[in-house]
């Protein structure tokens, strides 16, 4: 509840740089958690990464719920007033936070997770 209302009175400020501001520290916050994910990720190959990965995936889009239901207010007043002002780079919280993840860790492992995938298939065929 305390989150909640942090974020109300950062949103009923009248300076819009003000909430530009707790929306960037957001960004930020989830590009960081997610650039953190990747790098322990990337240490990992086949069967290993792809279970590390969605459950990683997982824990990270049960907590951006939670964190998209913090930004409540926001999601109501504040970004929706930036889409329709035309700024394209404001999206709804929990949509950022899956934009992030791709970004910053799909993208990287894209080739590792799709060669990962395709031999356990091969595998599932061969019968083994």
């Amino acid at each position: 509840q305390d989150l909640y209302y942090f974020v109300y009175s950062w949103c009923t400020r009248p300076e819009e740089k003000k909430k530009q501001e707790l929306y960037d520290k957001v960004a930020d916050l989830f590009q960081e958690v997610v650039e953190k994910e990747c790098v322990a990720m990337k240490r990992k190959n086949g069967f290993v990464l792809l279970k590390d990965y969605l459950q990683r995936f997982s824990h990270f889009t049960t907590a951006t719920n939670m964190i998209k239901n913090i930004f409540a207010y926001m999601a109501r007043y504040f970004i929706p007033s930036q889409m329709t002002s035309g700024d394209g780079s404001v999206r709804p919280i929990f949509e950022l936070s899956l934009v992030k993840w791709r970004e910053f860790a799909y993208q990287p492992l894209q080739s590792k997770l799709l060669d990962a995938l395709l031999k356990l298939v091969t595998a599932e065929r061969d019968g083994r």
